[in-house]
């Protein structure tokens, strides 16, 4: 499918402070992050690369040891194997891209099977 429709995204709140709107195809998860004021997200790393584009809001990005504030129209581009992560200074909502992402992750972000291609 090329198009999705807000209804189509799965919904899942990560943690308090913190729902995830995510849609998985041909190894790309697209995540729309809502995120509440003062929300911290654990750093973390993967295999695959990642990008942030923030709608709106303001907050903090992590790339490797560097952190740096974000606000609208930042684009953060994390290399793959780079720890990473995430805080809001004010209600934050981003768009995420995770390129060359496996099936097996993108499940556990979903909370569904992945079919197969």
């Amino acid at each position: 499918m090329a198009f999705y429709m807000s209804g189509e995204f799965v919904v899942s709140p990560q943690s308090p402070g913190r729902e995830r709107h995510s849609v998985y195809e041909n190894e790309t998860l697209v995540i729309i992050i809502d995120s509440e004021a003062g929300y911290k997200g654990t750093p973390h790393s993967h295999t695959w690369a990642t990008m942030y584009y923030v709608m709106n809001g303001e907050g903090r990005a992590r790339v490797g040891d560097e952190w740096r504030d974000i606000s609208a129209g930042t684009l953060v581009m994390i290399p793959a194997n780079t720890m990473h992560g995430l805080e809001s200074k004010t209600a934050m909502k981003v768009f995420e891209v995770q390129c060359n992402c496996p099936a097996s992750f993108a499940e556990g972000v979903l909370g569904r099977a992945i079919a197969a291609g």
